[in-house]
């Protein structure tokens, strides 16, 4: 599974300092079920400086029979 995230820097004002990048997150799953998210599309953001793992991170549900 591929997912797609879109990147760009802005200023303080929120006005763009960058283009927009392309990200690609591949999942490797170890069932034959792939992980369902409640939305197609999700918005976040990161302050410069942050440390890595953003908590805001959407998870998936993976619905195993385990």
């Amino acid at each position: 599974m591929r997912l797609q995230l879109r990147a760009h820097a802005v200023d303080m004002n929120g006005n763009q300092v960058e283009n927009p990048i392309d990200l690609y997150i591949y999942v490797i799953d170890m069932n034959d079920n792939r992980p369902e998210f409640q939305n197609q599309v999700y918005n976040g953001s990161v302050a410069e400086g942050s440390k890595p793992a953003p908590s805001e991170l959407p998870w998936a549900l993976d619905c195993s029979s385990d």
